[in-house]
């Protein structure tokens, strides 16, 4: 039986190392959200849904969704003639505000949302 060269395990450590490597850079992104990307805690870019590349000093600080998500919120009051009033209310909260939130610029924001920055508010 043959002893294995030096030179053959030094080849399949690097062969392994290499192939965590390309591994360790494959990055899925869902649909519907973005991921922010930062090299060494400052701000570098955007990693959009689907298959990405990330190199090894980068690090995924936050993954944001874009969908508008909707808040309702009911208050009742009671008036001076004992009278119960209720309210309803529903608020959409947009991606943006998200966005703005995970410390992504404003003009990145709009580029990648596609949208304003305003709140919309509809009293039912």
């Amino acid at each position: 039986m043959d002893t294995l060269s030096p030179g053959t395990i030094l080849i399949a450590v690097a062969a392994f190392v290499a192939l965590f490597l390309i591994v360790s850079m494959i990055r899925s992104v869902p649909q519907a959200t973005v991921a922010v990307v930062t090299i060494f805690g400052k701000y570098r870019r955007i990693m959009r849904e689907g298959l990405n590349f990330k190199l090894p000093w980068e690090a995924i600080v936050d993954r944001v969704s874009l969908q508008n998500r909707a808040l309702q919120m009911e208050f009742q009051a009671i008036t001076q003639d004992q009278a119960n009033v209720r309210f309803a209310t529903e608020g959409m909260k947009e991606a943006a505000e998200s966005l703005k939130a995970a410390g992504v610029g404003a003009c990145i924001v709009q580029s990648i949302a596609g949208m304003g920055s305003q709140d919309s508010i509809a009293a039912t």
